[in-house]
């Protein structure tokens, strides 16, 4: 027998019995941080903690999250997939980011009392702080592809649409001025798309400049 191949055989396989336990613990342990960061009692959240309310040990949340960076990411990770953001689907143009912000506002209603106290807690603002540069990034490609933007009014318009994307947005537009998730998810898409537009008259406007300086 070949002891050797036997036991490079066995390191290799995977399986995957361990590997569904091992993503039903990393689930567990995700749910259980997302519980005490929006338990507004707490200031902050502890491993031990973490690890008690999830049924696991310490070096357990240590092995699926080795480091803040890794939790943080696997957080939003989390809200997202909660709040059913991913089924959203990114836009693929600016003409349909109007459409995108309406759908993502009312995305907050599904869950109310749970995006409440996201917004209320220290830690999962520390969290979503953590993926709001790589959207606003994501939302500037999308407004820089239109041609023949000012500088200022792009920067502009990239800082207005990532706020009203936002559940700051949508507390203030429920909490603030009394509207409907469903008024405030139509009140984003109409603003969203009033700015799109103008930023097509623009676009439009330097290309007619740019036309009629070429003629003879």
């Amino acid at each position: 027998m070949n002891t050797g191949a036997n036991q490079v055989m066995s390191r290799g396989y995977r399986s995957p019995l361990r590997e569904k336990q091992a993503g039903e613990t990393r689930q567990r342990i995700l749910e259980a941080f997302a519980e005490q960061i929006t338990d507004a009692t707490l200031d902050d959240f502890s491993i031990a903690r973490v690890a008690q309310r999830a049924g696991v040990s310490n070096r357990t949340v240590y092995y699926h999250f080795p480091n803040r960076d890794t939790l943080y990411r696997a957080l939003e990770e989390w809200y997202d997939s909660h709040l059913s953001f991913r089924q959203l689907g990114w836009p693929k143009s600016a003409g349909e980011i109007a459409s995108y912000a309406e759908r993502a506002i009312r995305v907050f209603d599904t869950d109310e009392n749970f995006t409440r106290a996201v917004l209320l807690s220290d830690v999962a603002r520390r969290v979503r702080r953590w993926g709001r540069p790589q959207r606003r990034r994501n939302l500037e490609e999308l407004i820089v592809a239109i041609p023949g933007l000012p500088e200022e009014q792009t920067r502009w318009a990239v800082s207005v649409l990532h706020y009203l994307m936002g559940a700051d947005a949508w507390r203030a537009l429920k909490d603030e001025s009394g509207l409907t998730g469903d008024e405030a998810g139509k009140a984003v898409g109409w603003a969203a798309r009033l700015i799109v537009d103008e930023l097509k008259r623009l676009s439009e406007r330097a290309s007619d400049r740019r036309s009629g300086g070429g003629r003879t």
